[in-house]
């Protein structure tokens, strides 16, 4: 999923607690559980845990997309009103994200002690093999999320 919506689902847990280490465990539990969801991204990568050089790009260019839409939604609750700047919020949003940059480290450079984490997250994405979708299908199920996830954040 995208980074945008794991980080309004983790606002939206996060609502429950005052805690801000208990808000990073609810970001990070948030993440895996929202990777469980089918959500199109199969498609993207040939080998999950090896991907060649076209794919490591293609990987890079939707990151820092995803990174600047992921601001530009924060900052719009934010300046809203919507958002408060809370310690509880920064950790859970970076609990939210966390996983997925731990992927980017382990793709980008290759850490050996970072593979079974790796495949423990590529695992979570196919627990559901026999259900996958399409990308267009996947990025519509994503954005479905990321609105009621926002609807909760504002009302």
């Amino acid at each position: 999923m995208f980074l945008t919506v794991h980080a309004a689902g983790a606002i939206v847990v996060s609502q429950f607690t005052t805690n801000p280490l208990l808000a990073f465990l609810v970001g990070m539990i948030s993440h895996l559980v929202l990777d469980l969801l089918p959500h199109g991204d199969q498609v993207l990568i040939e080998n999950k845990s090896f991907p060649n050089k076209s794919e490591v790009l293609k990987i890079k260019k939707l990151a820092a997309t995803d990174v600047i839409a992921m601001f530009i939604v924060l900052s719009l609750l934010y300046w809203f009103g919507f958002l408060p700047l809370s310690l509880v919020i920064f950790m859970a949003v970076f609990g939210s994200i966390l996983p997925d940059f731990i992927t980017g480290v382990y793709i980008l450079k290759k850490f050996r002690w970072l593979k079974s984490y790796v495949d423990f997250k590529i695992w979570l994405h196919y627990v559901f093999n026999n259900f996958t979708v399409s990308l267009k299908t996947g990025l519509i199920i994503q954005l479905i999320f990321l609105i009621g996830f926002l609807l909760l954040i504002i009302f």
